[in-house]
């Protein structure tokens, strides 16, 4: 397995109009073609990296921060808090280390060690306890909610804050078609319950892209 890290580039922080226009021609893509779709539910991180972001992030990175992903969405409990917490972030936008505490708690409440592992997994590769995805991709009914446009993000790892997204949220309707997104969200929580009830997600050996 090729066990490269991708470091990001300090400084690259992407105009919000730049994020939307990726954005919406990525899910264009992905709603027009089967395999583009596909691609994304096997590796969402890395054709979020690549399509959006502008960066490859190295295949074990990729892997890792999948996985992350992937764990939150087949934990049934751990994904209501994030449904809950998108929702509270509607009302009561919060700063990014706030996020960082709020993670880290629900983590002990309703982690298994599958996602305690992944989330550590992130850790070891220098990105913050919340990885490269979580604070850009919180599942809810209707999209997906970036941490508020106000927030500042206290990571050094600027490539994977949420400045970096200017707070655009992926799943914003005025970007994607509410219907579209909900059936790629839900592609992918039932992707991530494959995966995890084969024990793949708990092989730490086994590529998640």
């Amino acid at each position: 397995m090729n066990d490269e890290r991708s470091e990001p580039e300090e400084g690259l922080v992407l105009r919000k109009e730049e994020v939307r226009e990726r954005t919406a021609a990525l899910f264009a893509k992905i709603e027009r073609d089967d395999a583009e779709r596909e691609q994304f539910i096997r590796n969402p991180v890395g054709v979020l990296g690549r399509e959006v972001v502008g960066r490859e992030l190295g295949e074990q990175v990729e892997s890792d921060a999948n996985r992350l992903l992937l764990s939150m969405l087949s934990n049934p409990e751990f994904r209501g808090w994030l449904e809950d917490k998108a929702l509270e972030l509607e009302e009561r936008p919060t700063t990014h280390e706030q996020f960082r505490k709020d993670f880290a708690t629900a983590l002990v409440e309703f982690g298994d060690p599958v996602l305690v592992d992944a989330a550590l997994r992130n850790v070891a590769n220098g990105f913050d306890i919340v990885g490269p995805m979580a604070q850009q991709l919180i599942t809810g009914p209707e999209r997906t909610l970036v941490t508020s446009p106000a927030t500042p993000s206290t990571s050094n790892q600027t490539l994977h804050s949420s400045q970096n997204f200017n707070g655009v949220a992926i799943g914003d309707p005025t970007v994607i078609e509410p219907e579209l997104f909900r059936s790629v969200v839900d592609q992918l929580v039932n992707q991530a319950e494959q995966l995890r009830a084969s024990g793949a997600l708990a092989d730490v050996e086994r590529p998640i892209r």
